[in-house]
């Protein structure tokens, strides 16, 4: 039986919560993996996937990155990599479940980061508070997922104003986007609302994501 048990997926725990549906932490050989809503958020694809956005990042700083705020928790994979690019900076997780943040903790070592803080929040409600201490930090990472859907205040100009008003002058935004049939069109328009505020925007299509970069 223990044999067998090692060549199937385990479900090591399950949860449900008023934001996500269902969360479940699987056990995969030696690998611990967590879907959100049926959707893997840690693993080889978001592994990849961020080690490729981060690359850029860490040559096109124009200025020593001491202050990082991550929306979006997740598994802590985005966290991780950005720790060992930036190994001197303070980290802010901010996830309006605070499941997947114990979670992100427990089983994938977010208790031993180091130099960083988690905050459980609306990243909207998160953004608007701090509007009054401008200036915050030198990079912003918008990784704000429900399954596969981006929420619609993500691309709102309303939210994106108060996010670059976090940022210290020469700060960054990156920002994590699904691809999917209407893309195309929907980052056209995306882009667009971006120039408005930010000085520079490009994008790049990375897996089946696209990834924006501004400053």
């Amino acid at each position: 039986m223990r044999w067998l048990s090692s060549l199937f997926p385990q479900t090591l725990i399950e949860l449900h919560t008023p934001y996500n549906r269902n969360i479940k932490v699987i056990k995969n050989h030696n690998n611990i993996s967590l879907q959100v809503n049926g959707v893997e958020q840690s693993g080889v694809y978001v592994n990849t996937l961020f080690r490729r956005a981060f690359e850029r990042l860490a040559v096109s700083s124009p200025k020593p990155v001491r202050r990082i705020l991550v929306m979006g928790v997740g598994g802590g994979m985005a966290l991780r990599q950005l720790r060992a690019i930036f190994p001197q900076a303070h980290i802010t997780g901010v996830d309006i479940d605070p499941v997947i943040i114990a979670v992100a903790k427990e089983y994938f070592g977010l208790d031993y980061l180091g130099n960083s803080s988690f905050i459980v929040s609306d990243a909207r409600k998160y953004a608007e508070k701090r509007l009054a201490r401008r200036n915050l930090f030198d990079l912003v990472i918008v990784d704000i997922f429900i399954g596969n859907d981006v929420p619609e205040f993500v691309t709102e100009k309303r939210f994106l104003q108060s996010v670059n008003n976090l940022l210290r002058p020469g700060g960054q935004l990156m920002m994590n986007y699904f691809r999917y049939s209407k893309q195309p069109e929907k980052t056209k328009i995306h882009t667009r609302t971006l120039s408005k505020i930010f000085q520079s925007v490009e994008s790049e299509n990375i897996l089946r994501n696209t990834v924006f970069y501004c400053s």
